[in-house]
């Protein structure tokens, strides 16, 4: 079984940007490997979610 440096975090509850919070898939048996912290950000003029960012 593999660590999971995001343990701590309670994932009840709902993010700030959950709107633009990106998902990733979820590996087998590891329900907490969905979450990475990042945003997708919009570019310039109606370039959608054309760039994402992170911190760490």
């Amino acid at each position: 079984m593999l660590k999971s440096r995001f343990r701590h975090i309670n994932f009840g509850i709902k993010f700030k940007d959950e709107h633009s919070r990106v998902k990733l898939s979820e590996l087998p048996g590891d329900p907490l490997s969905t979450y990475i912290n990042a945003n997708y950000v919009n570019g310039y003029l109606t370039e959608y979610r054309a760039f994402i960012a992170t911190q760490g």
